[in-house]
């Protein structure tokens, strides 16, 4: 499936590939990879009002193809 991930800008890109199966663990690598993002602390994931954990997965969420996650970041050191 693919996701859209939308960051406090309104600017989105696209993840293609996502498996029901994957946990947001995976997700976040993929964001990280796609937008050189080093710092894993400095962000986080939402959708539908709900902070996504890292050991749950698209399923858990019930995360649908196209479905738009919110990835919003945090002012923290690294």
């Amino acid at each position: 499936m693919q996701v859209i991930i939308k960051d406090m800008d309104n600017k989105k890109f696209f993840l293609n590939n996502v498996k029901e199966s994957d946990k947001i663990s995976v997700i976040k690598a993929m964001i990280e990879l796609n937008r050189g993002i080093t710092c894993k602390d400095s962000y986080r994931l939402y959708y539908q009002g709900y902070n996504l954990d890292d050991d749950r997965t698209i399923a858990d969420y019930r995360i649908e193809n196209h479905s738009v996650i919110n990835l919003v970041l945090r002012f923290t050191g690294c």
